[in-house]
């Protein structure tokens, strides 16, 4: 996934997933609270196999059990209405201090739904921030 588009959640806070979007979900996704003060959609199937590696945490690790409980804990399973949208729940709202207005962005296998005001004040949302970032994978030696 990639690109972004500016949505408005309506009175009753639901979201309809722009088609750009939609057909690379698939027919069943999951929302979730994310790493970076957004919510994070992915696909069923691409959900899977983010959750795959959290079945072999071991039951002592008291740290990482709840690192992956924090995350779980919040995974919703959203029902769509016959037009194709879904109510944001009241917590996920608040975990990522969306109001209305959002701003959803493709990365990679997930659609992350970030709150307008939490765009204005992160670095991607700023001049310059494409040459930052190049910089930053290129330190990471990542190849793109």
């Amino acid at each position: 996934m990639q690109g972004f588009q500016d949505v408005v959640l309506d009175e009753k806070f639901r979201l309809r997933i722009p088609s750009k979007f939609r057909n690379e979900l698939g027919k069943s996704f999951v929302i979730f609270q994310g790493n970076d003060e957004c919510l994070c959609i992915m696909g069923e199937s691409d959900f899977e196999k983010f959750k795959a590696p959290l079945m072999d945490i071991p039951h002592s690790d008291i740290v990482a059990r709840s690192a992956a409980r924090a995350i779980l804990g919040t995974v919703d399973i959203p029902d769509e209405d016959n037009q194709g949208r879904f109510v944001v729940s009241s917590e996920l709202r608040e975990l990522a201090g969306i109001e209305k207005k959002v701003r959803l962005i493709g990365y990679l296998d997930t659609l992350e739904v970030w709150a307008e005001e939490k765009v204005k004040e992160i670095d991607f949302a700023k001049p310059g921030s494409v040459a930052r970032a190049n910089v930053a994978l290129a330190k990471a030696q990542y190849e793109y």
